[in-house]
């Protein structure tokens, strides 16, 4: 009884506290892949959250645009020592992000209090816009906090639409239902420009856009 004893507790930690809580081995934890999903979790309330860059989206349709994020997130998150990880993904497409322009049309999108008459079709014109949202994932997880060898690319176009420039185009996108408040006045005057450009030659008076030949 005593030799069964003893070869019973012989493959058991020496270690008192482990014998008392019944623990036969103790996990390595990676402080770095801590770090990592930090970082990652950050990243990706900023870029979903209000005002963020895919916050539009996401309110259209959760699933599609929190694939695309993830997508871009594990993309960059691999290529933080590339100082042109765009250039990688130009040339290499993302399979997740491919899929998902076919997913696009599969589930219909989400209406919102300013996009109620045709979410699914705004949903696709802004999924085929993520290539220029890819610099703000880049951006949010360095403001995250992740150690990177990224050349960001800066933006030397400067938008000078004016005040009346502006209200004219939400007040347009308004009244087709597809206005998103969070999204760049660029992005919001080339939905304009090529779907509703139509009720400015029809209106009564000329519409003037102090910079529309800039994009």
């Amino acid at each position: 009884m005593e030799q069964k004893q003893k070869n019973t507790s012989a493959g058991n930690s020496t270690n008192p506290v482990s014998q008392k809580q019944g623990v036969t081995s103790q996990v390595t934890v990676n402080p770095k892949q801590d770090d990592i999903k930090a970082i990652r979790g950050k990243a990706y309330e900023a870029l979903l959250g209000k005002d963020g860059a895919f916050s539009s989206m996401h309110a259209l349709n959760p699933m599609i645009t929190g694939d695309v994020v993830n997508a871009l997130i594990d993309f960059f998150l691999v290529n933080s020592d590339e100082p042109h990880p765009i250039e990688i993904l130009e040339k290499e497409p993302s399979k997740t992000i491919w899929s998902c322009f076919f997913q696009a049309y599969k589930q219909p999108g989400k209406a919102t209090d300013s996009n109620t008459k045709n979410p699914s079709q705004s949903f696709r014109n802004m999924l085929s816009s993520f290539p220029a949202k890819a610099k703000q994932v880049m951006i949010a997880l360095e403001e995250a906090g992740l150690k990177n060898k990224w050349i960001i690319p800066k933006n030397n176009k400067k938008v000078s639409f004016s005040p009346e420039d502006e209200k004219e185009i939400n007040s347009l996108l308004q009244k087709a239902g597809v206005l998103n408040p969070s999204m760049d006045l660029k992005d919001k005057y080339k939905i304009y420009k090529s779907n509703y450009l139509w009720t400015w030659k029809k209106s009564p008076g000329p519409f003037y856009l102090s910079n529309y030949n800039t994009f």
